[in-house]
């Protein structure tokens, strides 16, 4: 009934409650977690780029977007559950061109702070290859996972080591979009840090980069202020 409700795009009204009501309920079973999957596809799948009329504008995306935000919201929350999910609802999403950045900052939400160099790695990998020629979206996604690992260092999550050696792997690839996500890491890290050497080493690092943007990142960092 919930799905009905959300992909019926000729029903105007109670989709908003049903989207509500189907991401907590996605949260407490897998049944609805499939369900809620399943709502993404037909919403991605039957969504027009080119509608931009008086009356509606692309009501698939905006229930998309409206889901999204449910589930980052959640996510800020209780960073820790519910992770599987986002993963699997930004795969759906990213199979559709026109929902790339609604799967970066559902992946970017997903990731494991507390997970070891290794998984982290490979995660922010991943999320990486999302921003293939679309750097704009990879600057927003570094500033997504900056303002992330701040909250979550607040709480007592992720590890200092751990993002340094993430952040060295990311940089030192000439990636535009890895780049970027390690100057976040270095950002966030050395703030937390008070700038020990070892991160005022991976700034200078990351100002010699080979991609501008991300060299400007680094410079907009400051150890240690006149």
């Amino acid at each position: 009934m919930l799905v009905d409700a959300l992909t019926d795009l000729d029903r105007r009204r109670g989709w908003q409650s049903a989207a509500v009501a189907l991401t907590g309920a996605a949260s407490a079973a897998p049944e609805a977690a499939g369900e809620l999957n399943r709502a993404l596809r037909t919403l991605a799948t039957t969504d027009t780029a080119d509608e931009a009329g008086s009356e509606r504008d692309r009501p698939a995306r905006q229930r998309i977007d409206h889901l999204v935000n449910l589930l980052t919201a959640r996510a800020v929350t209780h960073p820790e559950t519910f992770r599987a999910e986002r993963t699997a609802a930004a795969d759906i999403l990213a199979a559709h061109r026109g929902f790339v950045p609604q799967a970066a900052v559902l992946l970017a939400h997903a990731l494991d702070l507390d997970a070891g160099p290794d998984p982290l790695h490979s995660a922010l990998v991943r999320l990486a290859r999302l921003h293939e020629r679309r750097p704009v979206l990879a600057s927003r996604t570094a500033q997504t996972l900056a303002t992330r690992i701040t909250y979550a260092h607040r709480n007592g999550i992720g590890d200092t080591d751990t993002l340094l050696t993430v952040a060295a792997r990311l940089g030192a690839t000439g990636d535009t979009a890895e780049g970027l996500f390690a100057a976040a890491l270095t950002a966030t890290g050395g703030a937390r840090t008070a700038w020990t050497g070892p991160w005022r080493t991976q700034l200078r690092l990351l100002r010699q980069h080979p991609v501008p943007d991300v060299r400007d990142a680094a410079y907009a960092e400051v150890t240690a202020h006149e």
